[in-house]
């Protein structure tokens, strides 16, 4: 794991730092104990952090695929040359 990963944040403490916003936000003093006044930019930013942390998250994972996929091949190829099938 690399230095960049040890510091990077997780879709989990996003979404908790999403709960605690929202749960820390004022409630309004009329509608319901279900409403609450949010700081809209901080939503749109938490937002946009999920989104590139599932997008890194993808790549990671497709490229590991492919790799895994990529070894038996390069398996069955050694032992082809090696057995000479």
């Amino acid at each position: 794991m690399g230095e960049k990963d040890n510091f990077r944040i997780s879709i989990y403490d996003i979404i908790r730092q999403l709960e605690d916003l929202i749960e820390d936000s004022p409630k309004p003093a009329f509608g319901g104990s279900e409403r609450r006044i949010v700081d809209v930019e901080a939503v749109r930013e938490l937002i946009s952090d999920m989104k590139v942390e599932i997008d890194e998250e993808l790549l990671k994972s497709i490229s590991e695929t492919t790799a895994f996929l990529q070894k038996p091949i390069e398996l069955w190829t050694v032992l082809k040359s090696t057995l000479k099938v």
